[in-house]
C-alpha cells in the first residue's frame, strides 16, 4: 500500500533486540479524515466484482489506483484490512475448507419421538454426554476420532483425526463414560465435513434460533450450513461505500494533512 503510507509522518524508534534507533513510518497514527461521508450526496456504494483488487476498483472509480486506501478508511467491515476484502470464488472455497477442516457428529430425534418428546429427550443431548479431548469410537467400524468441540446450541461434536465417516455405525462411543450416541427408533446421528454442517438455524423471520430438542425432517426452521453463511459474509462484504469522483481529492488532502499533525 505505497500511497497509503506515503500519507504517514515519520517517527524515531528504538528496537529492543539491538538496541539501535532507527526513523520508521509511524503506521499506528489514526485520525478521523475530515468529509462528511454520512452526508449521502458525498459516497454511493459499489460492489466488487469476482476476483477485482482495491486498485482495480479504485481505477474504475477514479482512473488512477492510488485511491484504494480510501475504501479501508470508509468501511467498517475493512479496517483489518485485506481480511475482509471479499474473495473471488476458488479462494473462497479454499479459505472456507482450511476454516472448516474437520468433521461434525450431529444428534437428531426419530419424528415421531420429537413430536411426543418436547420435554424429554435427555439421551438426545450431546453436551452432558463427552468432553473436549476423549476418543470416540463406532461399534460396527472400529473408527475413531478426537472431540475438538462440543456445540450444545446445535447438538453438534466437532471431531478431529477422523479414521472414518461412521456410516455404518449404529453407535458412537466415548472412551471416558462409555456414554454413546444411537441410531435406532428414537435416535439418529449424522457425521459430515464440518463446511457442510450446519452454522445455525432461522426461523420463518429470519431470527437465528437454537435448535437442540429436533428431529432431522423438520421443515419449520432452515439451516444454514457453515459454506452458506461464509459465501453470504463474502457477498456482503462485497458491497462498500466509496467516495464520489468529485470529492476524493479533496478527501485525500484533508487526511493527508490531518494524520501528520
Amino acid at each position: 500500500m505505497p500511497h497509503f503510507f506515503k500519507n504517514f509522518p515519520i517517527t524515531g524508534y528504538q528496537f529492543k533486540d539491538n538496541n539501535t534507533n532507527q526513523i520508521v513510518v509511524d503506521i499506528f497514527r489514526h485520525v478521523k479524515a475530515g468529509v462528511t461521508v454520512d452526508d449521502a450526496a458525498a459516497y454511493a456504494y459499489y460492489d466488487i466484482q469476482d476476483g477485482e483488487r482495491p486498485d482495480n476498483v479504485s481505477y474504475n472509480l477514479y482512473e488512477t489506483t492510488q485511491y484504494y486506501w480510501t475504501f479501508f478508511l470508509l468501511n467498517e467491515h475493512l479496517r483489518d484490512g485485506l481480511h475482509n476484502w471479499p474473495k473471488e470464488y476458488n479462494e473462497l472455497q479454499t479459505y472456507i475448507k482450511e476454516k472448516y477442516p474437520n468433521k461434525v457428529i450431529t444428534s437428531y430425534m426419530s419424528t415421531q419421538y420429537a413430536l411426543t418428546s418436547r420435554n424429554g429427550g435427555i439421551g438426545h443431548y450431546v453436551y452432558p454426554k463427552f468432553y473436549v479431548g476423549e476418543t470416540l469410537t463406532g461399534n460396527v467400524t472400529g473408527h475413531t476420532a478426537t472431540v475438538k468441540e462440543i456445540k450444545s446450541t446445535l447438538n453438534q461434536v466437532v471431531i478431529e483425526n477422523a479414521t472414518g465417516d461412521f456410516a455404518q455405525d449404529t453407535e458412537i462411543v466415548g472412551s471416558i463414560d462409555g456414554h454413546r450416541l444411537f441410531r435406532n427408533s428414537s435416535y439418529d446421528f449424522s457425521v459430515e465435513e464440518e463446511y457442510n454442517a450446519a452454522h445455525h438455524y432461522e426461523d420463518a423471520n429470519d431470527a437465528e434460533v437454537p435448535r437442540t430438542l429436533f428431529s432431522k425432517g423438520e421443515t419449520d426452521l432452515t439451516e444454514i450450513t457453515n459454506r452458506e453463511y461464509e459465501e453470504a459474509l463474502n457477498e456482503a462484504n462485497a458491497k462498500i461505500k466509496v467516495l464520489k469522483k468529485p470529492l476524493v481529492q479533496d478527501f485525500a488532502r484533508a487526511y493527508k494533512k490531518l494524520i501528520n499533525r
